[in-house]
């Protein structure tokens, strides 16, 4: 009884997500929910009544890996005041049960992550001609940069490529859960505000992590950014930040694809966290996502000077050649839909405020001199074309 109830308040706070309002939808086409005219009621009661079990075994394996977090912080294993963990015994520990405990949740979630490493994928036409030749010699790729669909899921996908620390909000860290579990991940923090001072300070503590982890000889978990800043839908690549790239450090471009056709999609695009969870739980269906990693990319003197019209700075045309590889790499589109235009979007959706967003989007296709897109249209997707051998590689995933 107690899962049909949640079921019912979940379904009823996505009211506006299911109202089918075609002409509203198709101008935020990033952010729109691919899913939401293939639900039904009878297709989540099943799930419904098991509701509270499934959560149970969800919760569980987190629980798990956060009780090991707390025990080494309680038990004194490692003084987190002398830097960040290291290898060894302790470390071993924290990232199996982390490992394990992300794959069994997503398991009772019927969510199942298939890697596919492209070691082929050629950046010359980025980075130049021979360009592995002139990449820096010992030292680790410090970041991973990715794609972000959900706040709740991506970093479960992840972990099964790799340990990660996440940049958090400095304030986090005397959190009794949070707090000890990012410990736990070598987790980086950072006082955020608005203000430039707070964002170069931000830009610098990370280039700053970003150094040490590349001298560290494999022993500090690599960085985790989504430098998108916002979750999308997974039909696009969203436009990337400049967090990771300022410092112009060695990356590793991972791209996850969602299967749009999916009765119940995991991104949270305009979504919040507590409803889809609900929704989830009670979907009693699979899904596969399909997790692209592609070799590291590192900026070449080449990118600079050949890609210049890409961006007035040097941190722009890294990040414009990021997303490029990764859109080919992947199929997806790379879009130039702002970011900040999913807020007024997602506030109405989820009944936050009763202003239509569609006056503002209007105003800003005017702005750039585009016209409003037709049912059916890609709005600002810009898909590119590969070099030959890319292309053959985007179109063998494609058939997957």
């Amino acid at each position: 009884m107690l899962g049909l109830i949640l079921f019912e308040w979940a379904y009823a706070s996505l009211s506006r997500h299911r109202d089918g309002n075609e002409e509203r939808d198709k101008l935020f086409a990033p952010f729109r929910r691919t899913d939401v005219h293939r639900w039904a009621r009878w297709k989540f009661y099943p799930g419904a009544l098991i509701l509270p079990i499934r959560a149970i075994l969800f919760v569980l394996p987190i629980l798990l890996f956060t009780l090991v977090c707390f025990l080494v912080k309680r038990c004194r294993l490692h003084n987190y005041d002398k830097g960040p963990l290291r290898p060894g015994c302790v470390k071993s520990w924290v990232d199996a049960s982390c490992l394990w405990g992300s794959w069994l949740s997503m398991k009772i979630i019927g969510l199942t992550v298939r890697q596919r490493f492209l070691n082929g994928f050629d950046y010359s036409e980025w980075l130049g001609p021979g360009y592995e030749e002139i990449y820096r010699k010992d030292l680790t790729t410090s970041t991973i940069i990715a794609n972000h669909l959900s706040h709740l899921w991506d970093p479960f996908i992840i972990d099964q490529y790799s340990p990660f620390a996440a940049v958090l909000e400095a304030n986090l860290r005397n959190d009794c859960i949070l707090g000890t579990v990012a410990d736990a991940l070598n987790s980086l923090y950072i006082d955020r505000g608005g203000s430039k001072e707070y964002l170069q300070k931000r830009v610098e503590a990370i280039g700053e992590r970003q150094e040490a982890i590349e001298k560290s000889d494999g022993q500090l978990n690599r960085l985790l950014i989504f430098p998108a800043g916002a979750c999308d839908n997974g039909s696009v690549l969203s436009p990337l930040r400049k967090g990771p790239f300022v410092s112009e450090r060695r990356v590793t471009p991972v791209v996850a694809r969602l299967d749009l056709t999916a009765t119940v999609s995991i991104s949270a695009d305009v979504v919040d966290i507590v409803p889809s969870l609900i929704i989830h739980l009670c979907w009693l269906g699979c899904q596969t996502v399909e997790q692209l990693v592609l070799p590291d990319f590192e900026p070449t003197e080449y990118l600079f000077d050949t890609h210049a019209d890409k961006g007035p700075e040097r941190w722009k045309i890294i990040a414009w050649a990021v997303r490029d590889a990764m859109s080919k790499a992947s199929g997806l589109p790379a879009s130039d839909l702002p970011c900040r235009l999913k807020v007024p979007y997602d506030n109405y959706l989820n009944q936050r405020t009763d202003e239509d967003p569609v006056p503002q989007m209007l105003e800003y296709l005017e702005s750039i001199g585009q016209a409003p897109p037709t049912a059916g249209d890609g709005l600002f997707f810009s898909p590119g074309k590969g070099t030959s051998s890319n292309q053959v590689m985007a179109a063998e995933l494609a058939d997957h």
